[in-house]
């Protein structure tokens, strides 16, 4: 069985507002949970001392006690005046199984882009796991067939609909 993670960050500071939407899949939660700690290891590590150890320390708790936490080390990071960031705040959905889900997410994403992003505002969507990774150059086409019939895109099909047009 495939589980996803729908994980957001937003980050302002003096470069601008960024927006990355990352949708994670994985055979287990305990994997996304480590592709996800991984990701903000390598993305945080060299900027936190001991933020990799304070990780740890949690990794085998609950992924709501893994984003509490990491938002904590973040704001403790700008409070103390580091880098150019001044606002932070990382969003976790509960793990789910239903591929329509990922598609809800990534509608959010598309009406965040179709809202008009500002000069200063970016925003990405990214995938993670060996699912998500597989099925990542079909997912906008099934996102607009869902969106458009109104159907349900089972996970088999979009493995599958990946196979045939790109392998």
């Amino acid at each position: 069985m495939t589980y996803f993670v729908n994980l957001l960050q937003t980050s302002y500071g003096q470069a601008g507002r960024y927006y990355s939407y990352r949708l994670y899949s994985g055979e287990s939660v305990d994997d996304i949970k480590m592709n996800i700690l991984n990701g903000i290891k390598d993305e945080w590590g060299d900027y936190i001392d001991g933020f990799e150890r304070n990780l740890d320390i949690i990794s085998g708790k609950p992924l709501s006690d893994l984003v509490s936490r990491i938002n904590d080390l973040i704001q403790d990071y700008m409070d103390e005046d580091y880098g150019d960031i001044t606002d932070y705040d990382l969003i976790l959905d509960d793990p789910y199984t239903d591929l329509g889900k990922s598609f809800d997410f990534y509608s959010d994403y598309l009406e965040l882009l179709a809202g008009g992003i500002e000069d200063y505002e970016d925003a990405s969507f990214y995938f993670y796991g060996d699912y998500a990774i597989k099925i990542q150059d079909v997912f906008p086409i099934l996102s607009d067939i869902r969106d458009e019939y109104n159907v349900s895109i089972p996970t088999g099909y979009a493995e599958k609909m990946s196979r045939y047009l790109f392998d």
